[in-house]
């Protein structure tokens, strides 16, 4: 982590060990230090997708893995047809995400089907993630 900045993970979890919140906290003493998070080496976000419909909705399942040693922060998705138009409205279970080295995380999304007759793509950009585009397979 950036000198005089560190990460705080905080997870809320029920008796039964079920996940209820997941919260990451970036802090420092000094509001000048913050400054020092741009200069984060780029993660190494792996992303894969899958599409499927089911009637009038469909959805895409998106998996990402943190596969470097540097936190992925603010990692934001964006649903887009293969013509790069995003596809709306599209429903996230969640979006702005960040990963700590080793974590994974997946995220649901949900579109009228009608919004696009083809397998979508999902643009994937953060903090210090570097863009990229996911085909959504079946």
């Amino acid at each position: 982590m950036a000198d005089n900045v560190v990460l705080v993970k905080l997870q809320l979890k029920n008796f039964q060990g079920q996940l209820l919140s997941d919260n990451l906290y970036w802090l420092s003493a000094d509001y000048e230090n913050y400054r020092q998070l741009s200069k984060l080496p780029a993660a190494q976000l792996l992303a894969t997708a899958l599409s499927s419909r089911a009637g009038e909705k469909a959805h895409v399942s998106v998996h990402l893995e943190n596969r470097g040693t540097s936190a992925a922060l603010e990692t934001k998705l964006t649903l887009l047809g293969t013509d790069g138009s995003r596809i709306l409205p599209a429903y996230l279970s969640d979006n702005y995400v960040s990963l700590l080295p080793g974590e994974t995380r997946d995220i649901e999304i949900e579109y009228p089907a009608e919004s696009s007759r083809t397998s979508p793509q999902v643009a994937i950009r953060g903090w210090n993630v570097p863009s990229q585009t996911v085909q959504a397979g079946k």
